[in-house]
């Protein structure tokens, strides 16, 4: 990205504030309501996974937020007679341990776990108590893998009712389906806004309407890709931490990059392509991603701090809008080069 992206993004953003300020307005609803019912669900759905082999069955109140290991040593183990062993930590702890985890420093570990134990043979319940004997957590041991290391954050406060977590559920789906349906028309009308064609601002609910289908259909491609990806990196990280498994977590990194790479040019390609399929406009943004590899990098880098500065203000500013009066203006610089974008 050039220096010239940045200053015409900027004489756009404030020539065009009262034209892009009230579409985050309008979507200030769904979006606090997605980002809120996703914060409730989420740790749920962790939960879920980090529950699979290893349950918690009770906690003592002093501890809401714990981290528990469950290291298997391959071979049998090198520490004298002990093959399986599982550690507790109380969470800011477990953040300064981390690398003794997987360096093997057991004694570092037994130093800084509010409690450990080695692993029964024969039951797979484990009660783990802090050195005078009181509880610190029960758990439930299905099986653990030779030569892995399971790591389960749990935290009382992400339990949630199962009505309630039918309820956020509901509205999450619904808050998304709005939010990421109205990509298309958001994009539709600040990308005209940014080639100098501006439209009233009615026209923002034409634009929608015209791209909700297909915004909604691209959404839900990368949605899913992209959440397959982050899910196999948490996966291999968190759940099944062996050496090949940081190798296979560290693939899936890059490809969640790909995959950034790949939707970057996506919306303002499906706008400007609105008769191509949408499997057309995908290879388009791919190659313009890759045929201006470092200059989209770049871009993709300030737009992760147009979003992060948009979390600090719930989307108010600069929000949607002005994220995708970025990606504009970026398309905009380059399309220079293309006389037509043509893809087969």
């Amino acid at each position: 990205m050039t220096r010239s992206t940045r200053i015409k993004f900027r004489l756009i953003a404030q020539s065009n504030v009262k034209s892009l300020l009230p579409i985050n307005l309008v979507l200030l609803v769904p979006t606090l309501l997605f980002l809120f019912t996703l914060m409730k669900i989420v740790p749920v759905v962790l939960g879920f996974f980090d529950t699979l082999n290893v349950s918690v069955l009770e906690t003592s109140p002093r501890y809401d937020r714990l981290a528990i290991v469950v290291i298997s040593e391959a071979g049998g183990g090198t520490r004298g007679s002990v093959r399986e062993a599982v550690y507790v930590f109380d969470r800011e702890v477990f953040r300064k341990v981390r690398k003794a985890i997987f360096l093997g420093n057991y004694d570092l570990l037994e130093q800084r776990a509010l409690g450990f134990s080695e692993l029964p043979l024969s039951s797979n319940s484990l009660t783990i108590r802090d050195p005078e004997g009181a509880l610190i957590a029960s758990l439930k041991i299905e099986s653990v893998k030779e030569g892995a290391i399971e790591i389960i954050f749990y935290s009382s406060k992400a339990k949630v009712a199962s009505e309630w977590l039918i309820i956020y559920a509901v509205l999450l789906l619904l808050s998304w389906i709005v939010v990421s349906g109205s990509f298309g028309g958001i994009n539709d009308f600040t990308q005209r806004i940014v080639f100098h064609e501006p439209k009233r601002f009615g026209y923002l609910f034409h634009a929608i309407r015209r791209h909700f289908a297909r915004s909604l259909s691209v959404s839900l491609f990368f949605c899913v890709v992209i959440g397959a990806v982050i899910a196999n990196v948490y996966f291999y990280i968190f759940i099944v931490a062996s050496d090949i498994s940081v190798f296979i977590a560290a693939i899936n990194a890059w490809m969640f990059l790909f995959f950034l790479l790949v939707l970057f040019w996506v919306y303002p390609l499906l706008v400007l392509s609105q008769e191509e399929s949408i499997w057309k406009v995908m290879k388009k943004s791919l190659f313009v991603s890759f045929d201006n590899f470092l200059y989209t990098l770049k871009a993709l880098g300030v737009l992760i701090l147009l979003l992060a500065g948009s979390c600090l203000t719930l989307f108010v500013f600069p929000g949607i809008s002005f994220c995708f009066g970025f990606i504009n203006t970026a398309l905009k610089e380059i399309s220079s080069r293309y006389s037509k974008l043509d893809v087969t």
